[in-house]
């Protein structure tokens, strides 16, 4: 029981690292605001303008000449609108939706209710789950929101690009007169763990998502969240003040 629960607990603490993109009336339409880094980005629902496919419309009407009959579930719809944050921050999006029946919690009432459900496709603004550490180099923190950008529109793009930010900041952490520039990330990552240890594990955890990324082996959302948690991790480790003590034992391993 206890190894359950430790699971569970170790599961939401990757799942915060997702970047929702589904909303309801009902079921949540707050995310993390870009600009001031608070969950008080949330759907403006005046603005929000909502359409059948044309295909739906064209299907529905034929099924309704030959069957007279159509579940509301089957149509397809499109929508556009905004996120407002308190801060002023204003985010356009637009993506797909579907009517799914959702039941009363009483238990004297068995008709379902329908409601819209939302999953957006574009974001104007990127939307993160985390940030970079201040200290962290500048091409570093355009990878990771290049990563964060396509994490809504091709999850292999997106693991690739946090590989490609791994192998980036291990070579900031090592000098190319150390003999690292043919080795290969693997061969880099145990060079790294001569000197920074804790991140051997970190650091070939995302290897091997990327590497699956990169691969045509195929990643899938819950995958790519895992590595967005180690990759924090790692970021936290090498560029956050709090561990600052410990890069200066780095260096002193480094001359020595």
């Amino acid at each position: 029981m206890r190894l359950l629960e430790e699971y569970e607990k170790s599961q939401k603490s990757i799942d915060k690292y997702r970047v929702d993109s589904s909303f309801s009336y009902t079921g949540g339409d707050l995310f993390t605001c870009p600009s001031c880094k608070n969950i008080h980005l949330k759907v403006d629902w005046e603005t929000l303008f909502l359409w059948e496919k044309p295909d739906s419309e064209k299907s529905k009407y034929e099924y309704l000449e030959e069957q007279q009959s159509w579940n509301r579930e089957w149509s397809e719809y499109e929508f556009s609108g905004r996120l407002k944050c308190e801060c002023g921050e204003m985010v356009t999006v637009a993506g797909v939706a579907v009517e799914e029946p959702e039941y009363p919690p009483s238990e004297d009432i068995d008709t379902p209710y329908y409601e819209y459900k939302y999953k957006i496709n574009y974001f104007s603004k990127t939307l993160q789950s985390f940030w970079a550490p201040n200290d962290t180099p500048t091409d570093c923190v355009k990878l990771l929101n290049d990563t964060f950008s396509l994490f809504h529109i091709n999850l292999d793009a997106a693991g690739n690009r946090l590989r490609v930010l791994l192998e980036l900041i291990i070579n900031e952490q090592l000098n190319e007169d150390e003999g690292t520039s043919q080795l290969n990330l693997y061969r880099k990552i145990e060079k790294l763990s001569n000197v920074l240890p804790d991140t051997k594990y970190l650091a070939n955890l995302c290897r091997i998502i990327g590497n699956d990324a990169s691969h045509s082996h195929k990643i899938n959302e819950k995958e790519l969240t895992q590595a967005f948690c180690y990759m924090s991790h790692l970021l936290e480790r090498v560029y956050a003040e709090e561990h600052a003590i410990l890069r200066i034992s780095k260096n002193h391993k480094k001359r020595q």
